[in-house]
């Protein structure tokens, strides 16, 4: 999962990120203890998700250009979890999925 050229955690390793998302998502870490923890600045704890690869669909594809959709992340605290809408990174051609438990 490739980092934008213009996000700001595009000097980390795949790995890095991988590792900045899990503990975004899945500890007890504070977001400001995650952005010390890997010395990044620049990016507001709130908007740190936002600098996150996109999710890539492996079976969504845009009707339009052909090209996988992809999602942007959410923040941990979203009310909107289950609902998620793919969008074409090309021409922006949209896809709202509901996803059921």
């Amino acid at each position: 999962m490739k980092i934008q050229e213009k996000s700001k955690l595009s000097r980390f390793s795949d790995e890095d990120v991988n590792e900045i998302m899990d503990l975004y998502y899945n500890s007890d870490f504070t977001v400001t203890e995650v952005l010390e923890l890997f010395n990044i600045t620049g990016i507001r704890a709130s908007e740190l998700y936002r600098h996150f690869p996109p999710i890539i669909s492996d079976s969504l594809q845009c009707r339009y250009c052909g090209l996988s959709l992809v999602c942007n992340r959410k923040s941990k605290t979203s009310r909107t979890w289950g609902r998620d809408i793919y969008h074409c990174p090309e021409c922006g051609h949209t896809n709202e999925t509901l996803i059921l438990p």
